[in-house]
């Protein structure tokens, strides 16, 4: 398999933290330190627009590709709001919630109704993790981590029916969680270190799970029994995606790489050589192109050929 680089996104002034496909495939959003998100036209690599807010750790499409979520750190010595809604055809802050907190991740629901978020601050008073409703942003339709909790949620995925919200945790859980009730479905423990990422497979069968211990963990999707564990990069694993065909599965690292396996026999197939850490991956919905976001700044565009 290839592993053509076909253009490297450069404007941002501090690492990108995270990149998303609009869901048409068309823009590219990358979101950074720098207290911008930026998005790129996929076919020209021309940039198209920015929104200058916060800094970010998270960004989330909603599936018709007219909204983005934004997790966001900290403005200056201030707390800015921690979930935003953008239009994204305007740029303009449609919805906000929390004031106080440092935004960790965000999640749009399959059916575009529902954004998961999770917060966390220096201080046990900001860590949350909840669900919002889009027609009803002020209060949480549900919350499973109050504040004051002694956990925080890094990243968070909706399962492809929208019924389990997969989360991956400061203190080496994953957990699944019932979208209707906050209930705690199931917990699984394997990792030595903190989770960075989690991705269900197009199907729903499988969960995967990206930790800061080296390692990548595949889960049964609804027990969370444990199927194979094993370590693809020499230091933590920042970031996982499944390939919208569930065929492959995308990895970045503070390594200095991004990879692609094999997601049956979890054989490699290429490797991605980049400048510093890999922080985001993030296959296009067509699964031709792998868009990583780099602590030197840059969004990268990668060609996916089998």
């Amino acid at each position: 398999m290839t592993n053509e680089m076909l253009a490297s996104l450069t404007g941002h002034t501090s690492w990108v933290c995270s990149v998303a496909f609009s869901p048409d495939g068309k823009l590219l959003a990358s979101a950074s330190n720098d207290g911008t998100i930026k998005f790129w036209d996929v076919s020209t690599y021309t940039l198209k627009a920015t929104i200058a807010d916060s800094p970010y750790y998270g960004i989330a499409f909603s599936p018709d590709g007219s909204l983005l979520a934004s997790a966001c750190l900290v403005k200056g010595n201030t707390f800015s709001q921690t979930i935003v809604l953008w239009d994204v055809a305007t740029g303009r802050k449609v919805e906000r919630f929390g004031n106080g907190d440092v935004g960790k991740a965000v999640a749009f629901s399959p059916d575009g109704q529902l954004v998961a978020f999770s917060t966390g601050g220096n201080s046990d008073h900001f860590k949350r993790a909840g669900i919002l409703s889009v027609n009803n942003f002020s209060d949480p339709k549900l919350e499973f981590f109050e504040e004051r909790s002694t956990n925080v949620v890094r990243t968070m995925a909706f399962s492809p029916d929208g019924k389990l919200l997969a989360i991956g945790t400061e203190n080496t859980l994953v957990q699944l969680i019932d979208v209707a009730t906050g209930e705690v479905k199931a917990t699984g423990n394997v990792h030595r270190a903190r989770v960075h990422g989690v991705a269900f497979s197009p199907d729903g069968s499988l969960l995967v799970s990206a930790g800061e211990d080296k390692t990548v963990a595949l889960w049964d999707a609804t027990t969370l029994a444990l199927k194979k564990k094993f370590s693809p990069h020499k230091k933590s694993v920042t970031s996982i995606a499944f390939s919208p065909n569930g065929k492959l599965l995308a990895t970045g690292s503070e390594d200095y790489t991004a990879k692609l396996w094999d997601a049956s026999t979890l054989a490699l197939k290429a490797t991605y050589e980049h400048m510093e850490f890999v922080n985001s991956v993030a296959f296009s919905p067509d699964g031709k192109l792998l868009a990583t976001g780099c602590d030197d700044k840059t969004a990268i565009l990668w060609r996916v050929n089998s």
